[in-house]
Parts: structure tokens; C-alpha cells; sequence
């Protein structure tokens, strides 16, 4: 097992750094009941015939948990053990910042720059996208699993950073204007570690290894961005059978930045520390990472410079998650108590998230806060504000008709608005029911099996009103056709079908489509797909459509008059 001496030579350790670790804490070892709580966490994974996790936690600079569970192959039944090779996911991302940083801190860029200064052959998007952008995902890029996914990729497929990059020289718009609003891109983290490439004249690799990896002993981690590379001792990736037992989750990715770090336990304890000792960066860098984006408007966000920033239950943390194929892995670093957790996992229900959390209370039970009220409730009992994705907003879009008039709904920004008679913000207390802002009305949707079935309840001064989607019976002939994304090179057919729509593509198949009870609008709930939203030209006649899906917003098809394009 590793350990890590306290090391109080030098003034880095002198500075303002008070912030996130005001004072040196001890190694404390766990006491006898700790150590067995905390394996009990890991009870369901501790066999040989199931897949697994690795679990390791280092205070005051000591490990004082190491551990694996169950098996990192099951094929040839080799168990897990602290170091045992993981596929980390998004928890690569914070290393691809403090890369920038290191950079930053050098003077060979700015995280103000515009990245086209230093990266010309960047595609201008319609907005100033910065390094700082990239690394709290407020820079509006697309998502580059989203935009794949909807070109027809599955997430299986040999994926390189050649295909991310051609796939980012064909994007023509953001997502939304730098740092008006915050969404996770993944396409922001492989940018930026082709930036790091650029600046530093050294591959990605080459340049965490040399100034991140070695420096703090980290000699089981890599930049896996060669699929074909052999890792000794390294965990597949699983996830549960619908019949029962266990199947493989093949991950093919050779691509960096966003993901493809793979590394132990144990390398990333010793991360972790690092922001007790700085030995890697500077204050003010680790300062950068750990403080809260803040966006054009003045308002925050929960993320720094590739690190999730916010308390749990009162006490300090940064930390971040990773998920890709059967592999979910998490980290939390407490600068307080100076308290680092990893588990990385490699079945897809592993719930490493999870499991960190129950840790958490294991070792600061006395020092934590109350525990947040139950989902969609405030301590008082009444209900809160929950968040919906963008296609179940758009789901309950449309004109509904009462017999005191008509009231109009629309997604604007995330949210959905009531445009008419007033327009009024409405908070989604649960996936049906809605509070008006400012304005004494609630809605509660009643969901039938079809669209043209959704009815509202709207309470207002006591009395309960009810009101139904006023039908929209779209000429479906006017939007069957052939349609097309540049900027994913992908082309859509939508077709009639026994009098319904639906949008077609070879490696997608047959999706169908469902009015959203507005002009021109459809959509579904079938991934990658969600809402549709199609235009018309000035003769009125139908001339393109914006698909909008999680991380990718309004991706621009138009309608092919002249045929397939060669």
C-alpha cells in the first residue's frame, strides 16, 4: 500500500490556500467500527463471480483504506485489488485543466484568449469561446457524444480524436452565447486538450504524464487515446443481464481530454492530496479550479475549472464523476478535513457516487449538516423547484383551451413559460406539476397515452379550471423529405407512415414522430432523437428543422429540394 509523507518544505505551502485547507490534519487511522462500516458498503460486489470495485481514502496525506472488490475480468475470474486499472471517465477532465493551467501559469496562454488565437483552424461558431469557457462548460460548444449519437455512432464504436475533431471543424453554431449559461460539454474537454497540444508543442499524453503524472508518483495512469494499447492489470467493463448474471460493455474510445484517463485507486488518492501539498500547480490555479463559474448574469454554478464545487451537507467539497460503457467512477476531496475518497467501479450499477456519499458520513458523521429534505420538497414541506430535461418540457408545449379562455405554453431557456393571456415563468414542482412565478396559478398536467390527450389543471384563486390541448392536425406532406445536418454529416428522411410521421436514417432506423400540439412542432422520446422544431420560408413552405436533445440545442437541418448530396 502507498503512503504519503506530510511534506512542509517551501513557500507554496504558505499561501492563501488557507481557503480550501485552512490547517494541517492529522492521519487519523480508522477506528475497528469505521473499517467495517465502510467495507459493508461494498457487500453486494464482494465476490469473485461479480463485478467489482476499488475503494481507496487518504487523510492528513496517509491512505487509510485501500481495497478492491469482487472481480476486474470475469472471464478469467482475476479479483479487484487498489491496483487494479480503471477506465475513469469524466473524472479526466480536472487533469485536463490543471494542464491548461500549467500553461496559464507560464504565460503561454490565457484562459481569457479567444482559442481561434492560438487554434486558428477552429471553426467561428458565432461566439468568443475562451480556454475558461471550455473548462466550466458555459462555452455553448455541442456536445461531441450528443452530435455522434444523433448522426447514427454508437458509443461502442472506435471513436478517435481525429473523429471528434473533424466532427468540431463542421459545427457552425453554439449552443448558446460563452458564458450566458452553464451545459456539460464534453466537445469543450477534447478541445482543450488539443490546445494544450498546440501550446506546449507536446502530445496530450506526453504533457500530463511528464507534468502531472510522474511528479506525483502516479506510474499506473495513462492517456488511453490508442484503443488497441495492451494495459496490464486493467478492469472490463460490465453491466447487469435482463435474464440475470453479467454482460460485457465494450468501450472502443481513443480520444482524450473529456474521458480515456485510466489509472488506479491509489494514482488518484495521491491527485487528490495535491491539493493539500501543491507539488503540481500553484495556489492560484487551485484556486481556479475549486471556485463556482460565475456566468455573464452574475449568477453561479455548481463548477469550476473541470471540478463539480459545492458542499455536502454544509461541509466544503469538490469532486467529480465519471460514466462511460459498464465503468463509473467518483472522487471527492473534502480540503477541510483534508480527506480524499476514490471508488471507481466496473459495472454499470456500481454507484460509486453512491457509495462515496455513505463513506462521507462514515468518517465526518459529527461534522455534517442536516440532511436535505426528500426531492421536490423544501425543509418547510413545500414543494421545490425539480428539474426536467428539455424534451419532457417540450412535451407539454401548446395551446390549451378553457372556458374562460386559452392558454398558451412554450420552453424558453430550459423552462416552461405561459405566454398567454400573461407570460409567466412556470417552476416544475414534479414532472406534471407547475407553480407560476409571481402569479397565483399552479398547472398540473394529467398525461393520457396520447399527446392530444394532455390536460391541465389550473388553480387560481380557488377554483380549478380545467383546459385541453387544442388538437394541431399538421399537413404531413409538407415536412416528408429529405433533410440535412453539415455539421454532422448525417441525412434524415421523414416519411408517412399509416398516417403517422416518422424520421428515418440507416443506422437509426424508423423513430416516429408525435405532434407537440404547436405549429410545426414533434417530437420523441426515443434516444438519440428529441424535439423538432421545423421552419418555413418566406412562401410558407416548409424549408428545414432544429433537432434539440440534451447537450445539443437547435442542430440545423434543411430540407434537400435537389436531391442526396454526393
Amino acid at each position: 500500500m502507498k503512503r504519503f509523507c506530510l511534506v512542509a518544505t517551501g513557500a507554496m505551502l504558505v499561501t492563501p490556500l488557507f481557503l480550501f485547507a485552512p490547517a494541517a490534519v492529522a492521519a487519523q487511522a480508522l477506528t475497528t467500527d469505521q473499517e467495517a462500516r465502510i467495507t459493508e458498503v461494498f457487500s453486494d460486489l464482494d465476490a469473485p463471480e461479480s463485478p467489482g470495485a476499488s475503494v481507496a481514502i487518504i487523510r492528513g496525506g496517509e491512505i487509510i483504506y485501500s481495497r478492491g472488490f469482487g472481480s476486474a475480468q470475469l472471464e478469467y475470474g482475476l479479483p479487484i485489488t487498489p491496483e487494479t486499472v480503471f477506465h475513469v471517465a469524466s473524472v479526466s477532465k480536472q487533469f485536463t485543466a490543471m494542464a491548461v493551467l500549467l500553461l496559464a501559469a507560464e504565460g503561454k496562454l490565457d484562459l481569457d484568449d479567444d482559442i481561434r488565437t492560438h487554434m486558428p483552424e477552429v471553426p467561428d461558431m458565432g461566439g468568443l469561446v475562451t480556454p475558461r469557457h471550455l473548462l466550466q462548460h458555459t462555452s455553448g460548444v455541442r456536445d461531441q457524444w450528443q452530435l455522434l449519437a444523433m448522426a447514427g455512432w454508437r458509443m461502442d464504436d472506435v471513436i478517435t480524436k481525429e473523429h471528434v475533431r473533424r466532427l468540431l471543424s463542421k459545427q457552425e453554431e453554439l449552443n448558446f452565447e460563452p458564458g450566458t449559461r452553464y451545459l456539460y460539454s464534453n466537445m469543450g474537454f477534447s478541445l482543450a486538450a488539443d490546445l494544450v497540444e498546440r501550446v506546449s508543442g507536446m502530445p496530450f499524453q506526453d504533457f500530463v504524464g511528464e507534468r502531472i503524472f510522474q511528479p506525483l508518483g502516479m506510474g499506473a495512469t495513462h492517456v488511453h487515446d490508442d484503443h488497441r494499447h495492451v494495459v496490464p492489470n486493467r478492469a472490463y467493463s460490465y453491466a447487469t443481464h435482463p435474464d440475470g448474471g453479467f454482460e460485457k460493455r465494450v468501450l472502443s474510445f481513443a480520444n482524450h481530454g473529456a474521458t480515456s484517463l485510466f489509472t488506479t485507486a491509489e494514482d488518484l488518492v495521491a491527485w487528490l492530496d495535491n491539493f493539500r501539498t501543491v507539488e503540481v500547480g500553484n495556489p492560484e490555479s487551485h484556486r481556479a479550479m475549486q471556485t463556482r463559474a460565475v456566468l455573464t448574469d452574475g449568477d453561479t454554478v455548481g463548477y469550476g475549472l473541470g471540478l463539480s464545487v459545492g458542499p455536502f451537507r454544509g461541509v466544503p467539497r469538490v469532486g467529480h464523476g465519471g460514466s462511460d460503457a459498464g465503468f463509473r467512477s467518483n472522487v471527492s476531496w473534502f480540503p477541510k478535513q483534508e480527506l480524499g475518497i476514490v471508488v471507481l467501479s466496473n459495472l454499470a450499477t456500481g454507484n460509486p457516487a453512491l457509495r462515496d456519499m455513505r463513506i462521507t458520513m462514515i468518517l465526518l458523521e459529527d461534522e455534517l449538516g442536516a440532511p436535505p429534505a426528500p426531492a421536490g420538497e423544501t425543509a418547510s414541506g413545500e414543494s421545490g423547484e425539480v428539474q426536467l430535461s428539455q424534451s419532457d418540457l417540450e412535451a407539454l408545449e401548446g395551446r390549451f383551451a378553457s372556458p374562460i379562455g386559452v392558454v398558451e405554453l412554450e420552453v424558453r431557456e430550459g423552462a416552461l413559460w405561459a405566454t398567454s393571456p400573461d407570460t409567466v415563468r412556470l417552476t416544475a414542482t414534479s414532472s406534471t406539476t407547475f407553480q407560476a412565478e409571481d402569479f397565483p396559478m399552479s398547472l398540473t398536467f394529467h398525461v393520457g397515452e396520447a399527446a392530444d390527450s394532455i390536460t391541465l389543471v389550473q388553480r387560481q384563486s380557488g377554483v380549478e379550471i380545467m383546459a385541453r390541448r387544442e388538437a394541431v392536425s399538421p399537413e404531413f406532406a409538407d415536412y416528408t423529405g429529405h433533410y440535412y445536418s453539415p455539421e454532422i454529416e448525417t441525412i434524415y428522411e421523414i416519411r408517412q407512415i399509416e398516417g403517422e410521421l416518422a424520421v428515418y436514417n440507416l443506422k437509426l432506423g424508423e423513430i416516429p414522430l408525435t405532434s407537440a400540439g404547436r405549429a410545426d412542432a414533434f417530437f420523441t422520446q426515443v434516444f438519440p432523437l428529441g424535439s423538432m422544431q421545423f421552419f418555413r420560408d418566406d412562401s410558407g413552405a416548409v424549408a428545414g428543422f432544429r433537432a434539440t436533445r440534451g447537450r445539443v440545442l437547435n442542430l440545423r437541418f434543411m430540407k434537400m429540394d435537389g436531391g442526396l448530396p454526393r
